[in-house]
């Protein structure tokens, strides 16, 4: 049985994912609750055969703006879903830096973010903190 219920969680795409957190976060951006900026990255083939790339590689899906300052770094996958190398990479330098990075896998771990039940949600290492005065209580 567990096997037929992974194999059907897989059939979601990453992309879709993706489309429904982006959904979301809008929602919440209209709200004034946060800005957020998709993070594409990729490269794509000129007229003259050669290739133009674009973002970072290893960068998040999603990057979050919060009241106060914050930042959270977003990076979707599907259920079975892993980092690559250099995601890994991204997430351990944003981390470095003090920024919260998030492995999230459904709208359903990003709405958690919102109502106080995500701190500890896979892929960040830092330890929930509790918010100053005037910010959102997110963690």
């Amino acid at each position: 049985m567990k096997r037929v219920k992974a194999a059907r969680q897989s059939l979601v795409k990453e992309s879709q994912i993706q489309s429904a957190i982006e959904d979301y976060l809008r929602l919440m951006e209209r709200g004034g609750r946060l800005a957020y900026i998709k993070n594409n990255t990729g490269a794509y083939k000129t007229e003259r055969g050669g290739y133009v790339r674009f973002g970072r590689v290893g960068s998040s899906d999603f990057l979050l703006f919060l009241h106060g300052g914050g930042c959270i770094h977003l990076e979707v996958k599907t259920s079975s879903g892993r980092q690559s190398k250099s995601q890994k990479e991204y997430q351990v330098m944003m981390e470095g830096l003090g920024h919260r990075y998030l492995v999230v896998r459904s709208v359903g771990e990003v709405a958690a973010l919102f109502d106080g039940t995500g701190a500890s949600l896979e892929g960040s290492r830092q330890p929930a903190r509790k918010p100053l005065d005037g910010q959102l209580d997110l963690f």
